[in-house]
């Protein structure tokens, strides 16, 4: 006679620790105003486009099951077979059964860009590996999930084995998902983007038992996943900007004459955002151009660390270092960089007046006020996947970091007028 159906049914609750993006494929233009471009030389107005998330029937952000299975199936001690199943050679059901992440409340979007429903909007720019500044008509937008979003979460095991072991398997998968900054899910991960957490304490368990023929729910009972021992960085770098520090808020209006600044910081709850995208890019051609010097020929073009497409993992070694380390098409670098701090000393506002580039000299009704961030100190730390990081990525990377402690790092903007001009401090 076949063994019962054991059922052991979960809830939790997850936590976004940084901006969140699962894209749906599709873009949204009713989350920006309206903007005047040029075509043809013929000026017109038009919203730009925004890569969405997904979201539920309530218009909600969700979190899909196949993300969160993925990131379960990387966590798990036996590559997850067990819990997920797997294809080849024969394909096998896994004993998890899991559902979507369903929006139980919105973080505190204070200060964020067209922040609202739970989202704000994240506009980047492509970066000219050349020059190390942004490319012209290659600004972008994503619709971002607010950190400090809550989502809950329930799945179940199904087996007519041993529960207890699958049990003890699955607890094992979500110890990382406890720590503090827990795990990765979504667009950008080597940029620290896409990381939720397990909230402490919300974890439930219900045992099903079998009664009269049928599954009855047992009392629910409390867990705590294993706690794993803590994971340090292969490197941690702290940056202070003494002058000023300027992250443009597009959702920023100033009204002529009202006294609102016409250039505002990017402020989340009071302190500067600052992604680790910002900071990947400059880092990425800092490298760029300090091996392009290690190997200067004046007959040669120097390498730009760009345009490689990589469609199998044995064709990695036609990547340059750069793109080793930052990644490349169908490449995610091996280096994780994480801003796990920002802070300030004081916000100051000041006046200037734009210059006419052909007379030198002051424009009338022209001048405007910028408010920005003085006294900025980042908390950087670097990662680099252990599973694929060779000794070259190693030396690459502290390549990199001693050049910054040495001679400093240029972020955000206005850096050829003396904004963002970072040191770094000793740890």
């Amino acid at each position: 006679m076949p063994e019962l159906l054991k059922r052991r049914s979960y809830i939790c609750t997850l936590e976004t620790v940084t901006p969140l993006h699962l894209g749906s494929g599709d873009t949204r233009d009713d989350l920006l105003p309206e903007i005047e471009v040029t075509r043809n030389g013929v000026e017109e107005a038009r919203k730009p486009a925004v890569a969405a998330i997904q979201r539920d029937n309530g218009n909600c952000p969700t979190l899909p099951g196949t993300a969160l299975k993925g990131a379960l199936r990387r966590s798990a001690p036996d590559g997850g077979e067990a819990l997920c199943g797997h294809i080849a050679p024969q394909g096998r059901m896994g004993a998890l059964l899991l559902r979507g992440a369903r929006w139980l409340s919105g973080g505190d979007g204070t200060g964020l860009p067209f922040a609202g429903n739970a989202t704000f909007v994240h506009a980047r720019s492509k970066i000219d590996s050349g020059r190390g500044t942004s490319e012209s008509n290659k600004l972008f937008h994503a619709e971002m999930v607010i950190p400090k979003s809550r989502f809950e979460w329930q799945f179940r095991l199904e087996t007519r084995g041993d529960i207890d072991r699958l049990e003890e398997l699955l607890l094992k998968a979500l110890a990382p998902w406890a720590e503090e900054r827990g795990i990765a899910i979504g667009a950008n991960k080597s940029a620290d983007l896409g990381r939720v957490r397990l909230v402490e304490n919300t974890l439930k368990r219900t045992d099903w038992q079998v009664e009269d023929g049928r599954l009855v729910a047992q009392e629910e009972a409390q867990m705590l996943p294993p706690s794993p021992p803590a994971a340090e960085p292969d490197d941690h770098l702290t940056l202070l900007c003494k002058g000023p520090f300027l992250t443009l808020d597009p959702d920023a209006k100033a009204a002529k004459g009202d006294g609102t600044p016409q250039l505002s910081a990017l402020r989340h709850c009071g302190d500067p955002f600052v992604l680790a995208t910002m900071v990947k890019g400059a880092l990425r051609q800092r490298l760029s151009w300090l091996l392009a010097c290690d190997a200067f020929d004046p007959d040669a073009t120097p390498p730009t660390g760009d345009g490689t497409v990589i469609r199998a993992p044995s064709e990695a070694h036609r990547l340059s270092a750069v793109e080793r380390l930052f990644g490349a098409a169908g490449w995610r670098g091996v280096l994780r960089v994480s801003v796990t701090e920002t802070a300030r000393e004081a916000a100051v506002k000041s006046s200037q007046v734009r210059i006419d580039r052909f007379s030198g000299g002051t424009m009338d009704s022209a001048l405007f006020t910028i408010d920005a961030d003085h006294g900025v100190r980042l908390e950087l730390s670097f990662w680099l996947d252990a599973t694929r990081a060779e000794t070259g990525n190693r030396e690459a990377l502290a390549r990199l970091l001693d050049d910054i402690r040495a001679n400093g790092l240029e972020l955000g903007h206005g850096v050829t007028k003396g904004y963002g001009w970072f040191r770094a401090e000793e740890n």
